[in-house]
């Protein structure tokens, strides 16, 4: 006969009331939220689909439901782990410009809008160290692995794309002086403790420890690498097959005519949908192989050092219609 409480394990297993806790911090915050972001994916030659647990929208400055000034997008998925289980990250060691991140963790693509953002968000990287790679630890077993915490990033790389492809469209096609910025994120979500190590650390750290805290340090939230291949660039390409025709819009034609007098090729319409369609979804302003995970416990603060990013970068942006 199974324990009375069995099914509680099951139930918070599922990681649905982790899942609402968020979306109710979020709509406080004064986001849409929506469950179950599909998306299509190639798994072994069959096509399946998938899901991101929220998809959340919001829109700067945050302050005034009238204002639009730019639209902040996040992809959120949630993994409850036991309170046993802890994922511990290797910091970047590599001293200076990393290969690891390019671009800010919050990206912006302001392209398909009037609107060039003169300030890109900076300031929260302070906040936020850069993982090499991650691991979960199970203190109850001794186990260690990364499929879980693999299955959620890997879940947010291949969602953002065709959400990227949508907004595009939408771009084109809606009223060209009604668009604003597009800014993105994606989280992962646990109520897993973080831990980092220390910069020196060695195998030796490791063998003569008498607990974790002897070479890591616990963080809030972290951004961590997701290494991308030729599977997800062929995906990239699946998602940007609904962007074929929009070189024929003439929102799409007037915004690049304009954009040539930005003096900036990078951020020519033209250019980054050439990109979109081969596939490749970075541009040396930003990349999205960077995913940010957070502790539950700070998720609410997470949230305002994203919207205050936001904000203070929405505040210096230029009309290029003008």
């Amino acid at each position: 006969m199974p324990k009375q409480t069995s099914w509680k394990q099951k139930l918070l297993s599922s990681s649905i009331p982790l899942e609402y806790e968020s979306a109710t911090i979020l709509s406080k915050h004064g986001f849409q939220v929506q469950p179950d972001y599909a998306y299509r994916r190639n798994d072994t030659g069959i096509v399946k689909e998938f899901s991101v647990d929220i998809r959340a929208y919001s829109f700067a400055p945050f302050t005034n439901p009238n204002v639009i000034k730019s639209e902040l997008s996040l992809l959120i998925e949630c993994k409850y782990r036991h309170p046993n289980i802890f994922w511990l990250f290797l910091p970047d060691p590599n001293p200076s410009d990393t290969p690891l991140v390019v671009g800010p963790i919050i990206k912006v693509i302001d392209t398909f809008s009037p609107w060039r953002v003169l300030d890109p968000i900076l300031s929260i990287e302070d906040d936020i160290p850069i993982a090499y790679k991650g691991i979960e630890i199970d203190t109850s077993n001794g186990n260690v692995y990364d499929s879980e915490l693999r299955h959620g990033l890997y879940q947010l790389l291949f969602a953002i794309p065709r959400l990227i492809a949508e907004d595009i469209r939408s771009a084109i096609i809606d009223h060209l002086e009604d668009n604003v910025p597009l800014y993105y994120t994606q989280i992962l979500l646990t109520t897993a403790r973080l831990f980092v190590t220390t910069s020196k650390f060695k195998i030796e750290d490791v063998k003569y420890s008498k607990n974790i805290n002897d070479f890591t340090t616990e963080v809030p939230f972290i951004s961590v690498f997701v290494p991308t291949g030729p599977e997800f660039r062929e995906h990239c390409i699946n998602e940007f097959k609904i962007l074929k025709d929009i070189t024929t819009y003439r929102n799409f034609n007037t915004l690049c005519d304009r954009s040539n007098n930005f003096n900036d090729e990078l951020k020519n319409p033209r250019y980054l949908i050439k990109l979109f369609l081969d596939g490749l979804l970075y541009t040396p302003y930003w990349s999205f192989e960077n995913v940010l995970i957070c502790n539950i416990k700070n998720f609410d603060k997470l949230i305002s050092y994203i919207k205050n990013a936001v904000s203070l970068s929405t505040r210096k942006r230029k009309n290029i219609l003008a």
